[in-house]
């Protein structure tokens, strides 16, 4: 998974504004422990007692805690994660999603290696017909530029919140159609001011790249809301039929029905 059980402890202290000295005084956890707990050292009793004060969901939050929980999704033909490195031991992903009866694909983000995109497009003798931003922080966008002198620029696109120079800006609820798909754009915001979750229809499944909306059992650190952030997810994401496939940009495939059942914010929140 992409975050540990101290990450979701972290991202939902801060995104609540709770100073370690009233959790610990909520909790009755104490101080040392919490401490302890918040750098990654595992006590059940203390977890099951910080959660509900963080609106987490202590059940899930201790079976990703004891790794007990992974997700189990099946991928369509057709749709590539692209998984490249970036800062000190982190990875970001890329998709790329075929579009049937064409020799071209829809990519949603970039990553940092031009070489893991080009190896499928080779492979598969693919050309982009457009690229899909989910959000413009760098580690999404590394490698654009080299992507459009690479493949006599393709289209990009961007939610109006983000603009960013060379790509076109769309607003909430606009769509695309690259037949026989159409993809259909959600305002997730809360991670950053424009991010979107893409949903493609295709003949196997139904897909959402979420960007950093959302990760298994996890989700983005609610940079401009945490609020906003959670608020997003609950109303355009898990709102999505349960078999919803989700790509995340880090992390593991999850899917509706997985985080309905084992994100600890979800289940916090529902």
């Amino acid at each position: 998974l992409e975050d540990n059980f101290e990450d979701i402890l972290q991202k939902a202290r801060d995104g609540l504004g709770l100073s370690m000295k009233a959790l610990s005084e909520q909790s009755g956890v104490t101080p040392p422990m919490l401490k302890a707990l918040f750098h990654g050292d595992y006590d059940k009793t203390s977890l099951t007692a910080v959660a509900p004060l963080l609106q987490l969901d202590a059940e899930s939050l201790v079976d990703i805690a004891e790794g007990a929980w992974s997700p189990q999704v099946h991928t369509p033909e057709g749709l590539w994660q692209i998984t490249s490195p970036f800062g000190k031991g982190m990875t970001v992903h890329a998709y790329l999603l075929k579009i049937p009866n064409s020799s071209e694909a829809l990519l949603f983000d970039t990553g940092t290696s031009l070489e893991a995109i080009k190896a499928i497009l080779d492979k598969h003798k693919l050309l982009i017909a457009a690229i899909f931003l989910t959000h413009t922080h760098s580690d999404h966008i590394a490698i654009l530029k080299d992507l459009l002198e690479a493949y006599s620029k393709p289209p990009v696109y961007v939610q109006a919140n983000e603009a960013l120079r060379g790509a076109q800006v769309f607003k909430e609820g606009d769509s695309f159609t690259y037949p026989p798909l159409t993809v259909e754009t959600r305002l997730t915001s809360g991670h950053s001011p424009g991010g979107t979750t893409y949903i493609v229809h295709t003949e196997e499944a139904s897909i959402a790249i979420v960007g950093d909306a959302l990760f298994a059992g996890s989700m983005g650190r609610g940079f401009i809301s945490h609020k906003e952030a959670l608020r997003n997810n609950m109303e355009h994401i898990m709102t999505l039929p349960d078999t919803t496939i989700l790509c995340p940009g880090h992390g593991p495939i999850t899917s509706v029905a997985e985080e309905k059942a084992h994100n600890p914010f979800i289940r916090g929140a529902s």
